[in-house]
């Protein structure tokens, strides 16, 4: 048996956790993605160029964790890429990622999303907005 004091919930170098989104705190060359409900609540964590997120259950394989079931052991990964200034989302999960609270982004197909979209998790209250 797993103790939870024993993982962290998310492996991240810096975040930095805000209660209101400003807009102009995140250059063009950095994305972000702010947590506007759910377990991370409040927080922002700022992406460079190229590199992925993984979100899901599995702690050992996923850049943030959580403990919903409906959420896959490896969910959806996100990546921002400064050149085109866009978000690349790619669903991996069984309940789905859905796209500003109503559309089910499309299984295993890379999605390209902009500043402002929301993503929630499954069936979940963990909603996601790129910055």
């Amino acid at each position: 048996m797993v103790m939870e004091e024993e993982y962290p919930r998310v492996r991240l170098t810096k975040s930095l956790t805000m209660t209101q989104y400003d807009n102009d705190a995140v250059k063009d060359s950095i994305g972000a993605f702010i947590c506007v409900s759910g377990e991370f609540l409040g927080s922002i964590f700022r992406i460079r160029s190229g590199n992925r997120f993984y979100f899901g259950r599995d702690y050992k394989t996923v850049d943030f964790y959580f403990r919903n079931e409906t959420i896959s052991n490896r969910h959806c990964w996100i990546e921002y890429q400064v050149g085109q200034r866009r978000y690349a989302v790619y669903d991996e999960s069984l309940n789905g990622t859905y796209l500003n609270g109503e559309k089910r982004l499309p299984k295993n197909t890379l999605v390209y999303l902009n500043r402002g979209d929301e993503i929630r998790l499954g069936n979940t209250d963990n909603i996601i907005k790129l910055g």
